[in-house]
């Protein structure tokens, strides 16, 4: 059980390194919808993490696939959730 929370983990933790930041990029779009004329122009644009996790899904292996199943499950969770946290749900 604590290897497979581990591994777990890991995937959460490659899935940050690769650029999906669930908390990072929630945070923008929130902050971009709740009022778009007090918005300042970001220089990059937000991506679309969630299209991202739906779009490579079958290239993932079992661990981040159960991973991108949480994510995808309950985004507004995962958006304020720790890593292990994640891998918990994940678990």
């Amino acid at each position: 059980m604590a290897k497979r929370e581990s591994q777990v983990q890991e995937q959460v933790a490659r899935m940050s390194e690769a650029g999906i930041d669930l908390a990072v990029a929630s945070s923008e779009t929130r902050q971009r919808t709740e009022d778009p004329a007090a918005a300042e122009p970001y220089a990059k644009p937000i991506p679309d993490i969630l299209s991202q996790i739906r779009d490579s899904y079958a290239e993932l292996r079992r661990a981040e696939r159960r991973v991108a199943d949480v994510v995808l499950a309950d985004v507004t969770f995962c958006v304020d959730a720790s890593n292990a946290e994640i891998a918990r749900r994940a678990d």
